[in-house]
């Protein structure tokens, strides 16, 4: 760290951790319901989660550099995919699958704690 930057706060080291196990978690998520819900054969599924989860692939780069932007963007990106999630709630039939509901309130909880520990990340990072 050279002597005109400032040092990051003490948050920053728990909030990005807190960022990229949401990350992480939410693109296993997807995987996993692209899997279990999707289409029947692997490829096709492959494909489509490649497409869902372009979004996070997007700022993939910045958060391994830990760049402030990227933090910044990946909020942004994170809205996107709250939307998703609470229509896809709102949407589950009564009487569908058990599984399938948990799994949507799942990559619904990541998103909210990954948008709220990005932010921190954000607001820490020198």
């Amino acid at each position: 760290m050279t002597d005109h930057t400032a040092q990051n706060s003490s948050y920053y080291a728990p909030a990005r951790v807190a960022v990229l196990i949401c990350y992480f978690g939410l693109l296993a998520t997807m995987l996993f319901g692209l899997l279990n819900f999707g289409p029947p054969d692997l490829a096709p599924a492959l494909g489509l989660w490649l497409l869902v989860s372009s979004g996070l692939f997007l700022v993939m780069p910045g958060l391994v550099k830990e760049a402030k932007r990227s933090y910044q963007w990946l909020c942004f990106i994170f809205l996107m995919y709250f939307i998703w999630y609470v229509q896809a709630i709102f949407a589950t039939a009564v009487g569908a699958s058990p599984v399938g509901a948990a799994h949507e309130w799942v990559g619904l909880a990541l998103i909210v704690i990954g948008f709220c520990a990005a932010m921190f990340a954000a607001r820490g990072k020198a």
